[in-house]
């Protein structure tokens, strides 16, 4: 007898042992399905973690080790969330070293007042013209403004005025 003829003649056991071999099935296949299922889950969730780790520990900077300790074994900081984290705190630390540097400086030191020339004049031809440069210089506000405070300029326009290199056309009044 073959299951052709089983099922010809008894149609009521033949259906309750295929139903009941089939639910068996069923469920194996449902449980083997689920078993491997859960195997790659936890392969690919300890790889997913495994790189969340490695993204959040090369956000690394010198100084931070311990806030990337701390963001590594949370289980839910990303690599870029890490990456922000760590700019907020240099920003803080730079604003903090910036304050502690403000408040260890000296006060500034009041500009020094030209030295007195009293005695020499500009216009004293019998002086060096060194020294009737500097007296100018040192006089005039407005000629270190003119040449940035660059005197060794200015001297060297003098000395080129006194040679006849340089003609000035008219003076400023």
């Amino acid at each position: 007898m073959n299951i052709v003829d089983f099922k010809a003649k008894y149609p009521d056991l033949y259906k309750t042992i295929h139903a009941e071999g089939l639910i068996e099935g069923e469920a194996a296949g449902l449980e083997k399905g689920r078993a491997e299922t859960q195997d790659q889950t936890k392969k690919d969730g300890a790889k997913a973690e495994r790189e969340r780790i490695q993204a959040v520990a090369a956000q690394s900077l010198p100084g931070h080790e311990k806030l990337i300790s701390e963001l590594m074994w949370d289980g839910k900081t990303t690599g870029e969330q890490a990456a922000v984290r760590i700019l907020q705190a240099e920003k803080e630390l730079r604003k903090t070293v910036l304050v502690q540097l403000n408040n260890d400086a000296p006060p500034p030191v009041a500009p020094a007042a030209p030295p007195d020339v009293e005695g020499l004049t500009a216009a004293d031809p019998n002086l060096p013209i060194e020294d009737r440069a500097q007296a100018a210089w040192d006089k005039n506000a407005a000629l270190r403004h003119e040449f940035a405070g660059d005197f060794n300029a200015y001297l060297a326009g003098e000395k080129a005025i006194a040679a006849g290199l340089v003609k000035i056309i008219a003076k400023k009044a």
